[in-house]
């Protein structure tokens, strides 16, 4: 593994980026071998090529001497967010070894204290990348979002907490979660007619209509939200939310889950509104 990127999940991410942007596709296995030893561990990695066309759909050029608007690059603006800071919204922190000049030898050589031990020195993401303006450093600090996306798990969530884009959405489920184009379509029209409700303004809306979705812990919950946002819908328009075949082949198909859908409705909801993360919070904070 390159000694300068001492995370797995980014080291392969890093790599695959490196690939896509030579137009080099095709499924890859990386290992891991972590001791070099009888008691050896292997992790073993699979990235298939699909996962390297949407990193060159979304973000064909990695960072390189600045980072760009979201509106411009939003893939990138979101692994940059995840890798500066971390849940509790500080910035984050990475070791590496400590160097120390031998001045027999004249050359840099890995510092160690009175034990033997190597020494470790903390380099904080504001100074090293954002005061420096050393963007391609991001890749070395750990990301949640970089590590579910390697490990082939799903990022809907991160997608939903960032309040991506409906495009970004839209190609992550289409190229990475294989959903079909119909089902994707009916969860934004629904999306689409709800701001029909949508007239007292945003802050009104979230209230009524959005925070109960959120709130939402069981399919039964889920279902009956749906209900409910349906009989309020027909006291107004003289067309369906939805019709039950929609709601049985793509909203609540069988075999789905209910919840991937309740992410995908929240995405396409709150890019019809006006609020950034911290006005949600301040009204949740004022419901409760």
């Amino acid at each position: 593994m390159d000694s300068k990127i001492n995370i797995f999940e980014n080291f392969v991410y890093n790599t695959i980026e490196e690939l896509q942007e030579e137009e080099l596709f095709g499924d890859i296995t990386f290992y891991l071998i972590s001791n070099i030893d009888i008691d050896s561990n292997i992790d073993i990695l699979h990235i298939s090529e699909k996962n390297m066309r949407f990193i060159n759909h979304v973000a064909p050029k990695f960072f390189k001497s600045k980072l760009t608007t979201t509106a411009k690059d939003e893939w990138n603006n979101l692994v940059f967010k995840y890798s500066s800071k971390d849940a509790q919204g500080r910035y984050r922190v990475r070791t590496e070894p400590k160097k120390a000049l031998d001045k027999k030898l004249k050359i840099w050589v890995d510092a160690k204290n009175s034990s033997g031990q190597p020494k470790k020195e903390k380099i904080k993401f504001e100074e090293d990348v954002i005061e420096k303006k050393n963007y391609k450093a991001t890749i070395k600090y750990f990301n949640p979002l970089i590590n579910s996306f390697i490990q082939g798990k799903s990022i809907l969530g991160f997608l939903k907490q960032s309040k991506a884009s409906w495009n970004l959405t839209k190609i992550y489920l289409k190229e990475i979660k294989d959903m079909r184009e119909e089902r994707l379509n009916v969860i934004k029209q629904i999306a689409d007619k709800l701001q029909l409700f949508n007239n007292e303004g945003d802050n009104t809306f979230y209230k009524k209509i959005v925070r109960p979705i959120e709130m939402t812990k069981s399919q039964t919950e889920f279902r009956e939200n749906l209900r409910i946002l349906m009989r309020k819908f027909l006291s107004k328009s003289d067309e369906p939310l939805f019709t039950a075949d929609e709601m049985v082949l793509y909203i609540l198909p069988s075999g789905e889950s209910w919840n991937e859908t309740k992410d995908i409705l929240l995405i396409a909801l709150y890019e019809k509104m006006n609020l950034k993360e911290e006005d949600i919070e301040n009204l949740n904070q004022a419901i409760l």
